[in-house]
């Protein structure tokens, strides 16, 4: 007997937008399954602001997300060097 593994399709679908040579926005939107009756769907914003350094380019990264399991909302960080 085999049972055939069915992964969850799911969608994403996001843009940014260059508000300032230091400064870009971003949103997103995604569908966990395609193929279920209940989806369920995951927003997420965010900026990044570009240091004025050439070394480097570091640029800090800031997103609001909603965890996997719809339980809460996440504050996420990030810093970025260009190597």
């Amino acid at each position: 007997m085999m049972h055939e593994n069915k992964a969850p399709k799911n969608l994403k679908i996001g843009s940014g937008f260059q508000l300032h040579e230091r400064i870009t926005l971003r949103g997103g939107w995604q569908v966990n399954d395609l193929s279920s009756i209940k989806q369920t769907n995951h927003f997420s914003t965010g900026f990044s602001v570009h240091l004025p350094f050439d070394l480097f380019s570091p640029s800090v990264d800031y997103a609001f997300v909603q965890e996997p399991n719809n339980i809460s909302y996440m504050h996420t960080f990030g810093i970025q060097l260009k190597l």
